[in-house]
């Protein structure tokens, strides 16, 4: 599944991955009773790349099975934050095989290598906006090069350069931030005085403008 949006209230998994890629898609808000949520990965064969996963919920859940539940296959270069019940300490994900790297998450796990616990610093999560806030968010330019990935989930171009480095590289997660700019203006003033030396100058710096993103 390429650039897919997967939210669902069940029993089931909102994706049971046994085969194949899923890749840039948000999986968000799905809920069970009973199974993981978000994601279940149970195959040699399944991957996982460019995903975000948000917001999904097992009830009762105490061992991280609302994000991702993962015992085999490949996740790389997702997001997996905010899952489970409110107030919960399990994190998203509970990963036992596999190959899982390069993912940031809320809570660290004990599989796998290269990931990195932290908030994604999503634009505006609670109201479904997914995307990096700015250029400090540890999504941006943190991804790996992948071969045929041109377009985030919204149809934007990727790779950017989010984070202002002069080359653009891949965002974690299924949204690419966009190349940052600044719209700036700056000036100096120096007063002017006249007399026998010496004299006090004062000098004023001012900015205007507003930093923003294309």
């Amino acid at each position: 599944v390429d650039n897919g949006s997967i939210s669902l209230s069940q029993q089931a998994a909102g994706v049971r991955h046994d085969g194949g890629t899923l890749r840039n898609c948000l999986v968000a808000g799905n809920k069970s009773s009973g199974h993981s949520a978000g994601v279940y990965m149970s195959a040699a064969g399944a991957k996982m790349q460019f995903c975000t996963v948000y917001g999904n919920v097992v009830a009762g859940d105490a061992s991280g099975f609302s994000g991702l539940r993962m015992t085999n296959g490949t996740a790389t270069d997702n997001v997996i934050s905010g899952n489970g019940p409110e107030g919960g300490s399990a994190g998203s994900c509970n990963v036992t095989g596999g190959t899982f790297t390069r993912n940031v998450i809320d809570v660290q796990v004990d599989y796998g290598a290269g990931n990195v616990a932290a908030d994604p610093k999503f634009a505006d999560a609670a109201n479904g906006d997914f995307h990096p806030q700015n250029k400090s968010s540890p999504l941006v330019d943190k991804g790996a090069d992948i071969e045929g990935l041109e377009r985030d989930l919204d149809g934007n171009a990727r790779p950017q350069d989010g984070n202002c480095t002069g080359e653009a590289d891949y965002d974690i997660g299924c949204y690419e931030a966009p190349t940052y700019t600044v719209d700036l203006a700056c000036a100096t003033m120096f007063s002017q005085d006249s007399g026998k030396e010496p004299l006090d100058v004062t000098v004023t710096a001012t900015v205007a403008g507003t930093a923003r993103h294309n």
